[in-house]
């Protein structure tokens, strides 16, 4: 459902974006409302498939799992009593990524651990905000919905478009 979704998204944008190609004598005009709120509303939909489905994975797996107001979902299972972390700082990650179907995309255990400044480097923005839920020492699950993670495009390698994805996370770091 989500790919023909993604598939009526991408065509209704392309079409908006190509009404009248090759008519140079023509005025480009906006897109009609009715398009955009047909937009908004499969986003709206979208998202809440999504919700449903992290609500029955977290169900599923009888996690005990906190919502952030970005509807990033987790638990921190360790604590550790460490450092807090903030904006601007450099945190290094032990991790594995997976979808909610268990397959495992990326670990640090084959790739060497997450390197990143909070804020200001490019990694999913959901692991941003991880990030700043935890503390030096915390192991942390985490559900980030697919706009926290790799959205629309996934990472074109192990990361299929509008995925939702688990994160298990050990903080090592943060200075």
């Amino acid at each position: 459902m989500k790919a023909v979704n993604l598939i009526t998204f991408l065509t209704s944008l392309f079409l908006v974006g190509c009404s009248g190609c090759g008519n140079d004598h023509q005025k480009s005009s906006p897109a009609p409302a009715n398009l955009e709120e047909q937009l908004i509303e499969m986003h709206r939909k979208n998202l809440q498939e999504e919700e449903a489905i992290i609500n029955n994975y977290v169900k599923k797996n009888k996690l005990k799992m906190e919502t952030s107001k970005t509807g990033m979902r987790y638990v921190i299972y360790e604590t550790s009593g460490g450092l807090e972390t903030s904006e601007g700082q450099d945190v290094t990650f032990n991790y594995e990524v997976r979808l909610l179907d268990n397959t495992l995309c990326y670990s640090s255990d084959i790739k060497g651990p997450m390197m990143f400044r909070i804020g200001l480097d490019d990694v999913a923005s959901g692991m941003h905000e991880a990030a700043l839920n935890m503390r030096v020492g915390d192991k942390a699950t985490m559900i980030f919905p697919s706009r926290l993670g790799y959205g629309l495009t996934g990472d074109r390698d192990r990361i299929p478009t509008g995925a939702i994805l688990l994160y298990d996370l050990e903080l090592l770091n943060a200075q």
